[in-house]
């Protein structure tokens, strides 16, 4: 930034603190220095007003921001993408379009990232239009979003993540997105997300359990306890704690059979969440199993690796 641009950036930040009679005037004046140096044929110049349009008049910053948008320097469009939430806000839809069309990768991951300022009524076709993007990139950012999305479309953008073949961490980050849908509709993408052949979107789905309908919660269960994958049986046997208490003894019962020491041995911490008639039972069904009920947080200072760690550091697993 060249000191003639530092001293505009400067001024327009100050115009916030002049007398309010003044501010209209004194934005107007910047709104016409930016027009003119989005047009200088300096790149750095342009790059420098884009960051600025904050600060000009809110009814002139579209055409600004457009003007940027069309610019043939990438960095200046990227400015300008970035910009669109100090749009007026009936007016972001338009620009977002335009930047979520634009060849660079860039311009459109901002893009993405500004959808959640538009009206809640035009997201999902933002979204929509993101996930189907190219770049892995601006396809992640779209799903991280669908939470600002209106709820009842909530369900459907999930499910159009989720079958997204091209990269794992994309269903992830949809399948993270499972508690903000709908509540009755989150079993049937929990079930969809265990089905996933990534086994850190199925973790990921596990964690969802939680925010299932209760009484289904333990049908979930059941079906990640079955997992081939290691840490996704795991991550069940901690949801366990979740399920109808009623039905958490024969869950337990499952993951103490368990052929991972570990998921075991998280069935056991999970006993003192059984109906308190049936835990003397499942005590000594861990006994005999070679697992007894044991703190997981007293089992890790036991181990060599902790042994020299000072607790402080060390947090309970449930």
């Amino acid at each position: 930034m060249s000191e003639n641009d530092n001293d505009r950036d400067i001024s327009a930040k100050m115009i916030q603190y002049a007398p309010e009679s003044e501010q209209e005037t004194l934005k107007k004046r910047l709104a016409s220095v930016l027009k003119m140096g989005l047009k200088n044929q300096d790149e750095s110049v342009r790059r420098n007003c884009a960051k600025m349009i904050q600060y000009a008049p809110e009814s002139e910053r579209t055409k600004l921001i457009e003007m940027g948008l069309k610019d043939q320097d990438e960095s200046v469009r990227r400015n300008c993408a970035q910009m669109i939430q100090y749009a007026p806000e009936s007016e972001r839809t338009e620009l977002i379009e335009m930047g979520l069309k634009d060849q660079d990768i860039y311009v459109r991951r901002n893009c993405a990232q500004m959808i959640q300022y538009t009206p809640e009524s035009e997201r999902t076709e933002l979204i929509e239009m993101g996930l189907k993007d190219q770049d892995e990139s601006v396809r992640r950012n779209c799903a991280k979003i669908i939470q600002y999305a209106s709820e009842r479309e909530r369900t459907e953008l999930i499910k159009m993540g989720l079958k997204d073949q091209a990269i794992s961490v994309l269903r992830r980050n949809c399948a993270e997105m499972i508690q903000y849908a709908p509540e009755s509709e989150r079993t049937e993408l929990i079930k969809m997300g265990l089905k996933d052949q990534d086994e850190y979107v199925r973790l990921s789905c596990t964690q969802m359990i939680q925010y299932a309908p209760e009484s289904e919660r333990t049908e979930l269960i059941e079906m990640g306890l079955k997992d081939q994958a290691i840490f996704v049986r795991r991550n069940c046997a901690q949801m366990i704690q979740y399920a109808p208490e009623s039905e958490r003894t024969e869950l337990i019962e499952t993951g103490l059979k368990d052929q991972d020491i570990f998921v075991r041995r998280y069935c056991a911490e999970m006993i003192k969440c059984a109906p308190e008639s049936e835990q003397e039972g499942l005590k000594e069904q861990a006994r005999v199993l070679g697992c007894e009920f044991v703190d997981l947080h007293d089992l890790a200072l036991q181990t060599p690796l902790y042994k020299e760690t000072p607790p402080r550091i060390l947090s309970k697993t449930i």
